[in-house]
């Protein structure tokens, strides 16, 4: 199949050849003349072979079959060469959708009819991700320069995201394009009107901007909730949607339209950059969710090694260019993190459901992205350019749904639990008016027997007026009732005293009321050193009973062998490293509530780290178990000490 196009534009190509051959003489000249009829003859013979595209409406779809292709392994070929040698183009039995060998030029040809078409007509090259794109029409070079990926926006004759450029105004066209891409393109145009490529346009701006909303408003939540919360979670959301933003940027071409498109070598740079920093914030993303980032977790190992397979084979597609096999390893990391989710929500975890929905749409994105490469590319061009913002749009959602019911139920356990506390603690306060009526009650019988008992010395004193000697034994009783009183009334406050150190001693009170209590470290270690020593100092190597102060709080040192022994050594707070006020509260919240209270919370009531409250807390239950093991009752937290 040879070269088809417009005659003018052929005899003008002609023209120029022919003048290269001939000389200037006369007869040389009719040779010329000779040589450009034959020429023409046989050229009209194969025109009216092929008829040309015709395009009748306001869009005309130019599909690969309509297209006559040469691939040109060396990359040298120029246009010119392609008038002297007409027969390489062809119409193959297998069409190419795309570029495939990334060393590879590749050429189309094709010609429009614009005899009964609608006037301003625009051809567009749908694919916006070509590097370098050069046309020519009727033999006239469209493309003063290459435009594409590699080369600066500004350079285009339409300000537009995908190549595009204007047809005349009727007559036929022949249409040459020549293609260069380091990554798999379409072969695939449209022909527009000017109402057409406007509204297309406009439609296009409105759902790229719809999902550039939904990702920037996702972005703001995740950093405001980071802010308010401190969790990791929103971190690695936030970095999910910023790497998100990225992608469709380079992806739509509205990055480059808008951003860098002075700089075409940010484009190189993202095409190397995003996919590994996508499967990365995904990654984390995903450990996140699940709550897995333990190194010795399964779900970690197994997302961490898909990762590790996935950028090992991109380093084997750096060295192999033309095996275009790096959209496989991208998307294998997305299969095990999915794998990953639906195997935690089968083992109770149902909080992640509503991930799973959307992160499925992201692998079904991802899947198109993937295989639509290899498919027919008259519907493939338009179902990537929506396909990852819709699958990122989809996550986005789910996981802030996710988070907004996190939340929701977090504000009703918070409700019901401080419902429970209010209800604790008018329990109590029924129990100390309760005390205090009994005391009351008591001291009111004290103080009439003290009245019944003043009025008997009363008249005991008139009747010894008169005897002398039984005046100082009356005294003498007098003084003994006094002190009986006195004693008496310290022993009640003594008994109020005991019964308040009782409460707190016992898991009664609320956590308010004990914090109000051991309220410095000072106080911790001096009821730590009754405990300890309540039945004397004996020291633990030579079973000395004298001891001074030794080296730290409330320590002593034996007087024998000066063995130094701290306060807490053989008891549950030995070689903390946090205060021991700390260590007071987590021993009474966990002997409280027991397995109830999560490490989480305790982490934020206390404020010390996670894994330092999991640590000491898992050290009170053993003890806890190991006392109840052995027989002995425990009835406070006193008894864990």
């Amino acid at each position: 199949m040879y070269f088809y196009g417009s005659s003018d534009g052929y005899c003008a190509q002609i023209k120029v050849y022919c003048n290269r051959l001939v000389d200037k003489s006369r007869l040389i000249m009719s040779l010329k003349l000779g040589a450009q009829i034959l020429v023409f003859i046989l050229y009209s013979v194969h025109l009216f072979a092929s008829d040309p595209i015709a395009v009748v409406s306001d869009y005309r779809k130019i599909h690969v079959s309509e297209m006559e292709q040469f691939l040109d392994s060396s990359s040298q070929l120029k246009y010119d060469d392609f008038i002297i040698r007409r027969e390489l183009f062809h119409k193959p039995d297998y069409y190419l959708q795309g570029t495939r060998a990334r060393r590879f030029t590749y050429w189309l040809k094709f010609s429009l009819d614009l005899s009964n078409s609608p006037k301003n007509l625009y051809l567009t090259c749908t694919d916006n991700r070509i590097d370098h794109l050069e046309l020519w029409m009727d033999g006239v070079l469209k493309t003063k320069t290459p435009v594409g990926t590699n080369h600066a926006f500004n350079n285009r004759e339409v300000s537009y995201r995908k190549p595009t450029f204007r047809l005349p105004q009727e007559g036929i066209v022949e249409i040459v394009v020549k293609i260069r891409s380091t990554h798999s393109s379409f072969f695939s145009f449209e022909v527009k009107t000017e109402y057409q490529f406007l509204k297309a346009s406009y439609v296009e701006a409105g759902l790229f901007g719809a999902a550039y909303g939904v990702i920037i408003l996702a972005l703001f939540f995740s950093l405001v909730m980071r802010l308010r919360f401190s969790e990791s979670i929103y971190l690695t959301y936030s970095v999910f949607a910023f790497t998100s933003l990225l992608v469709f940027l380079y992806i739509d071409g509205g990055g480059f339209q808008y951003f860098w498109g002075e700089s075409p070598r940010v484009n190189f740079y993202l095409l190397l950059l995003l996919p590994v920093a996508l499967i990365l914030a995904t990654g984390a993303l995903v450990l996140s969710v699940i709550e897995a980032w333990d190194t010795n977790n399964r779900y970690f190992r197994i997302i961490s090694v898909s990762v590790f397979v996935s950028f090992l084979g991109y380093g084997f597609v750096v060295f192999v260019p033309e095996l275009f096999i790096h959209n496989f390893f991208y998307l294998f990391p997305f299969l095990m993190m999915i794998y990953c989710c639906v195997d935690t929500y089968r083992n109770g975890n149902k909080s992640v459901f509503a991930f799973i929905i959307g992160f499925a749409f992201v692998i079904l994105s991802n899947l198109t992205y993937t295989l639509l490469p290899f498919l027919t590319a008259s519907y493939a061009n338009h179902i990537i350019q929506f396909a990852p913002h819709i699958g990122v749009v989809a996550l986005t959602l789910s996981l802030t749904y996710s988070q907004f019911r996190k939340i929701f139920y977090l504000n009703e356990s918070r409700k019901s639990e401080r419902k429970r506390s209010i209800a604790q603690l008018e329990q109590l306060n029924s129990i100390k008016d309760r005390v205090n009526e009994e005391i009351a009650e008591k001291v009111a019988q004290q103080t009439e027997e003290l009245e019944r008992k003043n009025s008997i010395i009363h008249l005991q004193n008139a009747e010894l007026l008169a005897a002398n000697d039984k005046l100082k034994e009356q005294t003498d009783e007098i003084v003994n009732l006094n002190l009986q009183l006195n004693q008496e009334n310290q022993e009640l406050k003594s008994d109020v005293e005991k019964i308040n150190e009782l409460r707190i001693m016992q898991n009664t009170i609320p956590f308010y009321d004990f914090k109000k209590y051991f309220d410095s470290d000072e106080v911790c270690y001096t009821l730590l050193e009754e405990l300890k020593w309540r039945d004397g100092f004996n020291c633990i190597k030579c079973d000395n009973s004298k001891y001074g102060n030794g080296k730290g709080e409330k320590a002593r040192r034996c007087t024998k062998c000066g063995t130094n022994e701290s306060v807490t050594s053989n008891t549950i707070f030995h070689r903390i490293h946090f205060p021991i006020l700390k260590g007071f509260y987590i021993l009474f919240l966990v002997n409280k509530h027991g397995e109830s209270l999560v490490s989480k919370d305790l982490s934020e009531i206390v404020d010390l780290r996670l894994a330092t409250c999991w640590k000491f807390s898992k050290k009170i239950k053993a003890k806890k178990a190991e006392l109840e093991q052995s027989g002995k009752l425990v009835e406070s937290w006193i008894d864990l000490i």
